[in-house]
């Protein structure tokens, strides 16, 4: 999940997880180290007096260097949000962040101008998809997080 040069790929779909500052070492899912690194998000807000989708840079990201996952802080993404809404200080605010920005993709010459941003969308949460005695993982089948490794070695 890390390019050659150690930074964090952000070109992968990854799942998102909130998290308190101190807990941000290991990763939630598989245990692995998370890796700090900045990165944008887009973000959707609603409050009782504005609504807008923006873009917000995130220095307090956390990237899972096994497997697809993105821990962020909640206290700097409300801070971006209610700096950038009217209004969104009112507890009957509401938010959705919606993907990492991934700007390696984007060429440098277009960042002036107002077309799509290359947004890589987060991955379903694992407590929204139901699981079946059916869908049962087992020890050598592949992890159901994405890694690509055997889930004994993963999430197991």
């Amino acid at each position: 999940m890390l390019k050659a040069d150690g930074s964090v790929d952000l070109s992968i779909p990854r799942r998102k997880y909130f998290m308190e500052r101190s807990e941000m070492t290991n990763c939630p899912e598989c245990g692995a180290e998370l890796k700090g690194q900045s990165s944008a998000v887009l973000i959707s807000v609603v409050s009782e007096l504005d609504e807008g989708t923006f873009v917000t840079n995130n220095n307090d990201s956390h990237f899972c260097t096994a497997c697809p996952v993105v821990a962020y802080n909640m206290d700097p993404l409300l801070a971006s949000v209610r700096t950038s809404v009217a209004g969104a200080e009112k507890e009957t605010t509401r938010f959705m962040l919606h993907g990492v920005v991934n700007f390696d993709e984007y060429p440098e010459e277009d960042l002036e101008e107002d077309d799509d941003l290359p947004v890589v969308e987060f991955l379903p949460d694992l407590s929204s998809q139901p699981r079946s005695a059916e869908d049962k993982v087992g020890r050598n089948d592949p992890c159901p997080c994405g890694s690509g490794k055997k889930y004994k070695k993963c999430c197991g």
